[in-house]
């Protein structure tokens, strides 16, 4: 009678009469005690309707009814299903589906599997059906875990029971099972700078910590910068840094250098790198602060400086402070010929160009100036413009840059008729030969004096005695035949350039007297003779 009243239950208004006929054939009372009870003939002829599916067992048990026998009360299982005990990763999940009354038939029922965390297979998540055969109450569903090797919270998976046809659902729909992580938790490093700085010379300290401690000894990477110039270059880039097994922090230090230089405060950075075995804290990087302990101290700053030749009597160097010192600074100089060309000039030398010179500069307290004076040698060679060297070592009190620990100190040539006696005798007969003429000269000149030079003639009388100087020269020069010097016949002598310092009635004229007495070979060169050829002659 349930089976019919669920029947019941389905139908319309127009139809409640077909169904009360049906109860009251069943013996059930209905409210309109005028109807009767329907047939099996009226119950078939309703179930071979196309609509008549519900009919069906109305009519079979209608026809028991009439031939004598009880129908049979037909029921549908109720499924539910419960978890088995919690497990650990790796192992599977244990479900049981119930159904209660056993099936007359196979009943396939949904289930849908989601899980707490990340430890089901993939392949068991999601809808699913599982059978309970004909016959039984029971069957058990397994979903497979994995065991990885992630440290990871705790999890659960979960199936939970779907609607299908040939079964209801009871209260147990759903169920859970507890899952437990098997691995080690990962620690988490973390790394901290050592108290407010240090002085430049003492290590940088930094701690690394590790959250929990590891169970193996455990490599982290780190990396070492700086600002400034403090640590020591070894200690600078990439390293790692072992914790111990079971230890939860390891020290680092970073050695630095007490390096006597005076510079501005810096600091040493470690930063971690990310590696196997750990992950990173909030803290991967710290920074020690580096304090300098070098009193300042002023710098020596040097520049070249030049000379004419017949004008200047020294090359005269400013030596500088960039700033007042509160102490005495020491440093020495010398100077040192010139090595090879340089600047379009060439190299001068001690005794012949310049004379050599060396001491010890001191600055006095708040004094910032000094001047070194090297003299210079006015010869009658046209040589150029040379130089040579001033160098700087051993400072006391400042420092002295690679720049500053040599000059050049220039001298600029003022003689020019040389240069044709140069390219036919070299330097020392040239030399020579200018003293001679110099020599006579000296004497004075007579009123109407004359001279003949190569067959041209030299009105001495009407010069001064630096224009007799230079038109001799080229006068000689033309005879011997040397570079550069005046073509025999051609027209009157070169004329020198007016300038101070070249032989005449200044500086230039008592240089010349003050020179030795000329050679044999040169007195002869200006009595017209044919001069031996000097061993450096071009």
């Amino acid at each position: 009678m349930r089976r019919l009243f669920q029947f019941s239950s389905y139908t319309t208004s127009d139809s409640n009469s077909r169904w009360d006929r049906a109860l009251k054939a069943f013996g059930e009372t209905v409210s309109d005690t005028s109807l009767t009870a329907m047939t099996a003939a009226e119950a078939q002829a309703f179930a071979d309707q196309p609509w008549g599916t519900r009919w069906v067992e109305v009519a079979k048990a209608l026809k028991q009814i009439e031939g004598g026998a009880q129908p049979t009360a037909v029921q549908t299982p109720v499924v539910t299903i419960a978890a088995g005990g919690g497990v650990t990763e790796g192992a599977p999940a244990g479900f049981t589906l119930t159904a209660q009354p056993a099936p007359a038939r196979d009943i396939a029922v949904t289930v849908a599997v989601a899980q707490s965390g990340a430890f089901a297979e993939a392949s068991a998540l999601g809808g699913r059906t599982v059978t309970i055969a004909a016959g039984s109450t029971a069957a058990v569903f397994p979903v497979a875990t994995v065991d990885d090797a992630e440290d990871e919270p705790d999890g659960s998976v979960t199936a939970t029971l779907g609607t299908g046809g040939g079964y209801t659902l009871g209260a147990g729909a759903s169920a859970t099972v507890a899952v437990a992580d098997n691995d080690e938790p990962v620690p988490v490093i973390s790394i901290a700078g050592g108290g407010a700085g240090v002085t430049e010379g003492a290590p940088a300290g930094f701690t690394l910590t590790a959250e929990p401690a590891p169970a193996a000894d455990l490599a982290v990477t780190v990396t070492v910068t700086q600002s400034g110039a403090f640590a020591q270059t070894s200690a600078l880039g990439a390293r790692t840094v072992t914790i111990a097994a079971g230890s939860t922090a390891a020290l680092f230090p970073v050695a630095t250098v007490d390096d006597g230089v005076d510079e501005p405060d810096g600091s040493v950075t470690a930063a971690l790198g990310t590696g196997s075995g750990y992950t990173l804290g909030a803290s991967a990087s710290a920074t020690v602060a580096v304090a300098d302990d070098d009193v300042s101290v002023p710098a020596i700053v040097t520049r070249r400086s030049i000379a004419r030749e017949g004008s200047d009597d020294a090359v005269v160097f400013t030596v500088r402070l960039d700033r007042a010192s509160a102490e005495t600074v020491f440093v020495d100089y010398e100077t040192s010929d010139g090595a090879g060309s340089w600047a379009r000039t060439q190299p001068a030398t001690a005794g012949a160009d310049y004379t050599a010179v060396s001491g010890t500069l001191l600055f006095f307290p708040g004094q910032t100036v000094h001047t070194v004076s090297v003299p210079i040698i006015d010869d009658a060679i046209d040589e150029g413009t040379e130089y040579f060297l001033l160098r700087f070592s051993n400072p006391d009190g400042a420092t002295l840059a690679a720049g500053d620990r040599e000059t050049q100190g220039l001298i600029r040539n003022d003689d020019h008729l040389q240069t044709m006696w140069l390219s036919r005798f070299g330097r020392t007969v040239g030399s020579q030969v200018s003293d001679a003429v110099s020599e006579r000269l000296d004497s004075g000149i007579a009123p109407g004096a004359h001279a003949t030079l190569a067959g041209q003639g030299v009105d001495l009388s009407r010069m001064d005695e630096e224009q007799a100087l230079a038109d001799v020269m080229a006068g000689l020069a033309r005879a011997v035949g040397a570079r550069g010097g005046p073509a025999a016949g051609g027209g009157p002598l070169p004329r020198a350039r007016p300038r101070g310092g070249w032989g005449g009635r200044g500086a230039r004229a008592r240089s010349l007297r003050r020179r030795a007495t000329p050679s044999r070979a040169t007195a002869s060169a200006v009595s017209g003779a044919n001069p031996p050829r000097h061993p450096r002659a071009a």
